[in-house]
């Protein structure tokens, strides 16, 4: 017996399954691209905020050796000459209830690589002055 075309069975896809899959497969490819950006961008932010705070520390033992030579402690800021884009202040002030210890604001700025606004990271440090 001879098979009709009608029932002969079907080989390959139709077009609507075909652009069906290809529409799936993009949104899955895009939201892929789009959470590995993301990713990227948490692990720079870490990485700055990260070398933020080890800045930060370092110019606190500074600081803390200018402290122990009786050297004045004094509102003063800069830049730091080996991280491009960080920047400090340091504003002390003398504590009431005692005239030879200081608290030291030291306030570090990054200006972010996706962003012109600077960010802050403050820290508080309290060093004995010698007499």
């Amino acid at each position: 017996m001879c098979r009709s075309q009608s029932q002969r069975p079907r080989a390959g896809f139709l077009l609507v399954e075909v652009s069906l899959t290809v529409a799936i497969l993009s949104i899955g490819i895009i939201m892929v691209l789009q959470s590995y950006r993301s990713c990227l961008q948490a692990v720079r932010r870490t990485q700055d905020l990260s070398r933020a705070i080890w800045l930060a520390q370092e110019k606190m033992a500074e600081m803390s050796l200018l402290a122990e030579e009786a050297e004045p402690l004094t509102e003063k800021e800069g830049d730091f000459l080996d991280a491009p884009g960080f920047y400090w202040r340091m504003e002390p002030e003398t504590v009431e209830e005692n005239d030879r210890l200081k608290r030291v604001h030291l306030t570090i700025y990054r200006q972010p690589s996706d962003g012109p606004r600077w960010e802050q990271i403050p820290l508080v440090q309290e060093f004995l002055k010698k007499s």
